[in-house]
This record gives structure tokens, C-alpha cells and sequence, in this order.
């Protein structure tokens, strides 16, 4: 079984008077009285409040349920110095993390969330190329004279569990584990660059696997949350769009006359008054506030046999 390691944190002490800290994490397995690393996630500039979007991926027997005992080091990226400062470090099980609620685990005084889901629960094994824009950006930076612009970034991410249940459902409004606007329901699994004073941006084109993307299952929920870059790493949210599919993006969201269509432009979201919204076409008609659009360029998908 292939299993990924998908790690956040908050509250970690800041380096320095001076300075913040860009964390990075290190996973090692824990064998007798030795330790492996598994692997390391990418480091985040200027926060103590990081969540990265580079699993750390660990296979074990399909027939073996024992314990795997892990350990996860937070440590500071410095270039000025030649030795790493520890931030937060914890131990766990892997399969106990697996079975347990949530597929999720705080340890270290809630510092450190550890989640491991399955990393493969589908058949579509391939790399997706997308590329895409905003439009209208809400402006939330005010500036000096009230000139400024916000600097929009964008983070894909996808959901803790395949299916979401139709707000329709009386019973929804209780079920904590299934609730769309908790942010701790969604896993980071790619983040653009940020671009400055821009409310109308064009992202770079990239390439990320449908493994990392949507554990290779294209009906696998995703949505886009968009904020406003801040240089101490307090970045401000402006909106997200409701819950889609890769097949649902690929099918009815790409732009079909250029990089300003809006005709099939995926609204973002700002003021919903906590209305949990579905991944249906109908919703997106619905009177809410908007904080800009996003206009997917290219979706393409590149099956790996």
C-alpha cells in the first residue's frame, strides 16, 4: 500500500527577533535504532503557519498492519547559517494516523497536523499541464492613497475524502467531517507564485501529477483559493471557487475564445453567509459575492501506463 504524508503546522516559534523562519519538514522512519528519511517537503518563506503542498510518500506491504513508527522535523531554512534550527518535531504511527479520524493528527500541542490518506484511489496515472488566470480580482490592499493593488497567489487543493454530500441534505449542517467550509477538510497540493499589483493576472503554465493532484482519480474534489501575498507571511484571503472534479474542469471550464472569456470562467467565491455549496453548474448561478473569476487556459492530460 502507498500511503502520502501530507503535513501543516502553526504557531511555530519565529527564528529570530528579526526574523520569521522558512520552515521545511523532514519525515524518518523509525527502524530499531536507526532512522530513514523518507523525504522532505519544499520550504515557505516568512511563516509559522505553514502548510506544504509536497507529500512525503511511503509504500508498505499490502498484507502488513503493524506499526510504523515516523518522525516528523520542523526545521528553519536559513541561508545564513550553517546549521538548522529545530522548530517543532513529534513522533507517530503511520496506520494508527490512517485509521483514525479524519485521516489526520495533531501532535506537539496542536503545532503539528499530520494527515495520510492513500495515495493512489484511482486509474487515471498520468501529469496534468494547466494553466490558467484570473480576472477582476477583488481588490483587497489599499495601499498608500488608496493606489494599491493586491498581489494575488493561488492554492489548489483537494479535498479529505472522495464524495461530498448534497447541501440538500437535512443532516449535513451536523456533519462535521463533511463539511466543505472546513479549512482543515482541504489538503494543499500546489501553489503559484505570487504577482504583484495585478488584479487581472496570467499564471505560469505547470505540470503536477494526478497522484499529488487527486490521488489519480479525476472526480476527485478540488477548488482553487485565491489571497492577497503579504510580506510577513500573514497572506489574506480574497475568495475560493466551489468544489470541482479535474473531468468537471476539462469538460465545461475551458476557455473557448481566449484569456479573457468569461463564458466559462469559475466564480470566486467571497461572502457565501457559511451556505455549504456543492460541485453542481447550478450553483454557480447563485446570487452571491463575488471576488473575481478563474479562467482555466489549458487542462490537458497526459496518461502514464
Amino acid at each position: 500500500m502507498k500511503y502520502q504524508i501530507i503535513l501543516a503546522a502553526q504557531r511555530l516559534k519565529r527564528v529570530s527577533t528579526f526574523r520569521i523562519g522558512n520552515p521545511y519538514a523532514v519525515v524518518k522512519k523509525i527502524s530499531n535504532d536507526d532512522e530513514i528519511i523518507l523525504g522532505r517537503t519544499e520550504e515557505i518563506e516568512d511563516t509559522l503557519n505553514p502548510r506544504w503542498s509536497t507529500p512525503i510518500d511511503i509504500e508498505t506491504d499490502d498484507d502488513d498492519d503493524s506499526s510504523t513508527p515516523l518522525r516528523v522535523i520542523i526545521y528553519d531554512d536559513s541561508s545564513t547559517s550553517s546549521q538548522k534550527i529545530l522548530l517543532a518535531e513529534a513522533t507517530f504511527d503511520l496506520i494508527s494516523v490512517h485509521a483514525g479520524e479524519g485521516h489526520t493528527l495533531l501532535l506537539n500541542d496542536d503545532r503539528i497536523r499530520v494527515t495520510v490518506l492513500e495515495s493512489i484511489m484511482g486509474s487515471d496515472r498520468g501529469i496534468m499541464n494547466i494553466q490558467f488566470r484570473l480576472l477582476d480580482v477583488k481588490n483587497i490592499e489599499s495601499g498608500l492613497l488608496g493606489l494599491g493593488k493586491s498581489d494575488p497567489f493561488v492554492e489548489i487543493e483537494k479535498y479529505s475524502t472522495s464524495e461530498i454530500k448534497d447541501n440538500n441534505d437535512e443532516d449535513d449542517d451536523d456533519d462535521e467531517n463533511n463539511d466543505t467550509s472546513n479549512p482543515n477538510h482541504w489538503l494543499l497540493a500546489y501553489r503559484t507564485e505570487q504577482i504583484m499589483d495585478n488584479l487581472n493576472p496570467v499564471f505560469d503554465e505547470f505540470r503536477i501529477d494526478t497522484e499529488k493532484l487527486c490521488f489519480c482519480n479525476m472526480t476527485w474534489p478540488i477548488r482553487l483559493v485565491i489571497y492577497d501575498w503579504q510580506s510577513n507571511g500573514k497572506h489574506r484571503p480574497i475568495g475560493y471557487t466551489i468544489p470541482l472534479t479535474i473531468e468537471e474542469i476539462r469538460n465545461e471550464c475551458i476557455s473557448l475564445n481566449g484569456n479573457a472569456d468569461r463564458s466559462n470562467a469559475i466564480p470566486v467565491i467571497v461572502d457565501t453567509n457559511k451556505k455549504k455549496l456543492m460541485r453542481t453548474k447550478s450553483n454557480r448561478q447563485l446570487d452571491i459575492k463575488l471576488g473575481g473569476h478563474v479562467v482555466m487556459l489549458r487542462a490537458e492530460y497526459y496518461c502514464i501506463v
